[in-house]
């Protein structure tokens, strides 16, 4: 009797990154979800926009499945473009990155881009040509991710406008 090895295929899912047709996230969403795929979109805030909410990443969400079996589900549902790959091999997203995103969530619901800092609060610059400077915090600017400080020195005082990953609080 000859031995004989038995295969056992498990589907195991793992988050991958859809690539979206132009504005049609909520499309991709909604279909994908039809095929019971886990996803994890991301929104944030934008008062600039109309509906006041957009895509943190325009044109991808993240999506959980199993790559032997929904692949080819995944590639050809409306709305989606492809599913994003190096090498023609798609790329699988470390779970630690979906724990990160999904820690940015706040209790509205939405993605928290900036921390938030209080009116006059010290911060510490920590790049740029005012490295090292302690500021004031005075207000964020209508571009997004862009942070108004105030810098103080003897008698003298200006304020600057900085990205707002050149800032952190000052450590007590």
């Amino acid at each position: 009797m000859a031995c004989q090895s038995l295969k056992t295929d498990v589907a195991v899912a793992e988050w991958y990154v859809v690539h979206t047709h132009p504005r049609q996230e909520e499309r991709a969403i909604r279909n994908l979800l039809l095929w019971g795929i886990e996803l994890l979109d991301l929104w944030v805030r934008a008062p600039r926009n109309v509906g006041g909410i957009e895509p943190l990443f325009p044109g991808y969400v993240f999506a959980k499945f199993d790559i032997t079996s929904m692949l080819r589900n995944v590639r050809f549902t409306r709305g989606v473009h492809s599913v994003l790959s190096f090498g023609g091999k798609p790329a699988q997203i470390p779970d630690d990155v979906i724990t990160a995103c999904r820690s940015r969530i706040g209790q509205d619901g939405y993605v928290e881009l900036t921390p938030k800092f209080q009116l006059n609060e010290p911060v510490i610059i920590q790049s740029g040509a005012f490295k090292g400077i302690t500021a004031v915090f005075q207000k964020e600017m209508p571009g997004r991710q862009r942070v108004s400080v105030l810098l103080r020195a003897m008698s003298w005082q200006a304020r600057v406008e900085l990205d707002v990953n050149q800032i952190a609080r000052v450590a007590n």
